[in-house]
């Protein structure tokens, strides 16, 4: 099952917008890339902090995941990290993309 595993919690999900493509955030410091029509887990890479929140570009070219550290990660489609945001040290609890791409909203608590 998409998503599924021993000891962590999925704390966020979002879908590609063209492929058959999600990416889960988890309490493990996760991210992962999960083949819809299989299944399958096509890629994984550890963060520094737990991770809240995820959202793709509305191009599908990159992934936003906001963590509990309060950092912002802009991830490559193979999950390298492109940029880097700390602008503050609440957890960051929702990351969303405008629908132009040209924004990034960060919502922290």
């Amino acid at each position: 099952d998409v998503g599924s595993g021993v000891g962590r919690e999925v704390w966020g999900v979002t879908c590609h917008p063209s492929k058959q493509l999600s990416a889960t955030v988890s309490s493990d410091r996760t991210v992962r890339l999960w083949d819809l029509g299989t299944g399958v887990m096509d890629a994984v890479t550890t963060l520094k902090s737990a991770a809240l929140s995820a959202d793709f570009h509305p191009n599908g070219s990159h992934l936003a995941v906001g963590c509990l550290d309060g950092s912002v990660l802009v991830l490559s489609p193979n999950l390298q990290q492109v940029h880097l945001i700390r602008d503050n040290s609440a957890q960051v609890q929702a990351v969303r993309f405008s629908p132009d791409g040209r924004y990034l909203a960060v919502g922290c608590g």
